[in-house]
Protein backbone atom coordinates (compact mmCIF):
# COMPACT_ATOMS: atom_id res chain seq x y z
CA UNK A 1 0.00 0.00 0.00
CA UNK A 2 1.19 3.66 -0.09
CA UNK A 3 -0.06 6.61 1.37
CA UNK A 4 -3.60 8.03 0.60
CA UNK A 5 -3.26 10.62 -2.39
CA UNK A 6 -4.02 13.28 -0.07
CA UNK A 7 -1.32 12.58 2.00
CA UNK A 8 1.11 13.12 -0.91
CA UNK A 9 3.27 16.33 -0.72
CA UNK A 10 2.06 19.20 -2.57
CA UNK A 11 4.27 19.39 -4.95
CA UNK A 12 3.96 15.47 -5.83
CA UNK A 13 0.06 16.44 -5.98
CA UNK A 14 0.86 19.43 -8.47
CA UNK A 15 3.23 16.95 -10.31
CA UNK A 16 0.73 14.06 -10.88
CA UNK A 17 -2.23 16.70 -12.46
CA UNK A 18 0.43 17.92 -14.85
CA UNK A 19 2.45 15.24 -16.14
CA UNK A 20 0.18 12.02 -15.70
CA UNK A 21 -2.82 11.68 -17.87
CA UNK A 22 -6.85 11.41 -15.92
CA UNK A 23 -6.42 7.52 -16.54
CA UNK A 24 -3.00 7.13 -14.87
CA UNK A 25 -4.18 9.95 -11.83
CA UNK A 26 -7.16 7.81 -11.34
CA UNK A 27 -5.36 4.66 -11.14
CA UNK A 28 -2.87 6.16 -8.17
CA UNK A 29 -6.34 7.24 -6.36
CA UNK A 30 -7.43 4.03 -5.65
CA UNK A 31 -3.96 2.01 -5.00
CA UNK A 32 -4.70 2.72 -1.54
CA UNK A 33 -8.18 1.64 -1.46
CA UNK A 34 -7.35 -1.48 -3.28
CA UNK A 35 -4.66 -2.72 -0.70
CA UNK A 36 -7.03 -1.97 2.05
CA UNK A 37 -9.69 -4.42 0.22
CA UNK A 38 -7.02 -7.17 -0.47
CA UNK A 39 -5.73 -6.93 3.33
CA UNK A 40 -9.77 -7.30 4.66
CA UNK A 41 -10.40 -10.49 2.72
CA UNK A 42 -10.95 -13.31 5.16
CA UNK A 43 -8.25 -15.58 3.18
CA UNK A 44 -5.57 -13.18 3.38
CA UNK A 45 -3.71 -13.97 6.29
CA UNK A 46 -3.14 -18.01 5.18
CA UNK A 47 -1.25 -16.65 2.49
CA UNK A 48 2.37 -16.38 2.56
CA UNK A 49 3.33 -12.37 1.41
CA UNK A 50 6.39 -10.79 0.86
CA UNK A 51 6.57 -7.02 1.68
CA UNK A 52 8.16 -5.14 -0.11
CA UNK A 53 9.19 -1.37 1.94
CA UNK A 54 10.78 1.50 -0.51
CA UNK A 55 12.59 3.62 1.72
CA UNK A 56 12.54 7.07 -0.01
CA UNK A 57 15.18 9.57 -0.70
CA UNK A 58 12.82 12.23 -0.54
CA UNK A 59 9.91 13.53 0.09
CA UNK A 60 8.90 13.49 -3.32
CA UNK A 61 8.77 10.30 -3.76
CA UNK A 62 5.35 7.59 -3.25
CA UNK A 63 6.52 5.74 0.18
CA UNK A 64 5.43 2.34 0.80
CA UNK A 65 3.97 1.10 4.09
CA UNK A 66 3.62 -2.94 5.28
CA UNK A 67 0.37 -3.10 7.16
CA UNK A 68 0.69 -5.88 9.51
Amino acid sequence: MILRPDDFPLYTRVARQLFFSKTVNQEIDEIYNTGVEVLALPWANRIPVIRLINVPKSGGRLVSISAS
